[in-house]
């Protein structure tokens, strides 16, 4: 709770913005201070509204210590979160075992959990003939004259302006090829990647989903508590909350290929893709409005080639 090598205070250490107020150290004292008295209790603990008025001071910005109680329930040993109260016990929480576990979880494992909820979720094509999630190689993109979208993996990612990113590199061998021949169709596919920066906090959620579910089935072998069973369903289903929302937050690079002179080389623009809508539906969206992507072709266009 307290002193050198306490959870609080390395969390101060690693986060400036927390230490500049000893904030989670003053989270971890309010919560001590306001719940050893109702430890034993069928209500145990103090809620989340009396801790930051233990903690704050006039002047004091209130969301850095909630930031800190947030930070402190997830890596505290001996702290217990039911609902919005929150108390310290003798006895370590559940918590402490799912982060373990997700500590654990092999980087390939993690990426399959995420590539099957892309998957899931390619059934939302937008407006294009179709949606390829990951595909294992470029023959597993038809070479057809039908638009389509293909979702790179989470190793594959982008950066913004990044031109030999990984993603570009697999973007440049599927367009030119289908297998072991030159791709015909090439202005048919575009290219939706991961954005490097905020990959990070979605794993850390895949991660998170998958301790909890694996301790919920084994729930009878580690003799889990009815409390301890209702938070580790709270706390997955708050994982998979931030898994959805940070899916849409990572996959948000377009790249669409191009060739303004026939016969010159083809160039690459990155479209950023923002939204709640599945990712085919917003990349298609994002696309149409940008003339990227035609779904409609009226008699004014070609018109307007023809007279040039």
């Amino acid at each position: 709770i307290d002193g050198d090598g306490s959870t609080p205070q390395a969390l101060d250490r690693e986060i400036p913005n927390l230490g500049r107020l000893s904030a989670t150290r003053r989270v971890a004292r309010t919560i001590y201070m306001g719940s050893a008295p109702t430890s034993e209790e069928n209500n145990p603990g103090i809620d989340d509204r009396s801790i930051r008025l233990g903690c704050v001071q006039p002047g004091e910005p209130i969301g850095t210590f909630g930031d800190a109680l947030r930070r402190l329930a997830e890596r505290a040993t001996f702290l217990y979160v039911d609902g919005s109260r929150y108390w310290f016990s003798t006895k370590p929480s559940v918590s402490r075992l799912a982060e373990d576990r997700a500590a654990q979880l092999d980087i390939h494992d993690v990426w399959a959990n995420l590539v099957s909820r892309l998957k899931a979720e390619s059934k939302h094509r937008g407006d294009f003939a179709g949606v390829h999630v990951v595909p294992d190689s470029s023959s597993d993109v038809p070479d057809e004259m039908e638009a389509r979208l293909v979702i790179l993996s989470p190793e594959q990612l982008h950066t913004k302006g990044a031109g030999e990113s990984p993603a570009r590199q697999v973007a440049e061998e599927i367009l030119a090829n289908r297998g072991n021949s030159p791709r015909i169709y090439r202005n048919m596919l575009v290219f939706l990647a991961p954005d490097k920066q905020r990959l990070a906090d979605l794993e850390k959620a895949v991660r998170q989903s998958m301790a909890w579910d694996s301790i919920l089935r084994e729930k009878e072998p580690l003799n889990l508590t009815v409390f301890q069973i209702n938070q580790a369903e709270t706390r997955k289903s708050q994982a998979e909350d931030a898994i959805k929302a940070r899916t849409h937050e990572a996959w948000i690079w377009c790249l669409v290929p191009g060739q303004p002179d026939p016969q010159g080389p083809i160039e690459w623009t990155e479209t950023r893709v923002q939204g709640q809508d599945a990712l085919a539906v917003r990349a298609s969206k994002k696309l149409v409005n940008e003339e990227s992507l035609m779904t409609k072709l009226g008699p004014v266009r070609p018109k307007m080639v023809l007279d040039r």
